[in-house]
C-alpha cells in the first residue's frame, strides 16, 4: 500500500485544500425566465460571456432577462410574511391577550425563556 493513503477518509468526502488566500472572482447574478414561469438564477464571473438562453430545470429554453434586477415573483402573487398569516387567524386584541398570558407564565417561572 502506498505511504500517501489516508485512513478513515472517503473518496471525495472532503477537500483537503484550504481557502485561505484565495481570491474569488467577482460575480454577477443573471436571471433566466422560462415559458412556464420558472425563474433560474445563475451566477457568472463578470469576465464571462453570458449566454442569452439557458436550459431550465423543466427542460425548456429559458431567456435571459433584459434587466438583471432582483427577483420578482413571476406569478404576480404578493409574498405573505409570518405576521400577515398570524393576523389572518387572530385579531390584535387576541394577540395582546395571548402575549399577556405568556408573559405571566414566564414571570411565574412556569415557562422558560430562550430554550
Amino acid at each position: 500500500m502506498p505511504d500517501s493513503s489516508f485512513h478513515g477518509m472517503r473518496i471525495g468526502g472532503k477537500s483537503l485544500e484550504r481557502e485561505e488566500g484565495v481570491k474569488w472572482a467577482e460575480r454577477i447574478d443573471t436571471y433566466y425566465d422560462c415559458p412556464v414561469n420558472h425563474v433560474t438564477l445563475i451566477p457568472f464571473s463578470i469576465e464571462a460571456d453570458i449566454p442569452q438562453t439557458w436550459i431550465c430545470r423543466c427542460g425548456r429554453e429559458a431567456v435571459k432577462r433584459d434587466d438583471d434586477s432582483d427577483y420578482d415573483n413571476p406569478l404576480g402573487k404578493n409574498v405573505r410574511t409570518h405576521w400577515d398569516i398570524v393576523q389572518e387567524r387572530r385579531s390584535i386584541k387576541e394577540l395582546k391577550a395571548g402575549l399577556k398570558q405568556r408573559l405571566e407564565l414566564v414571570r411565574q417561572g412556569k415557562l422558560r425563556v430562550g430554550v
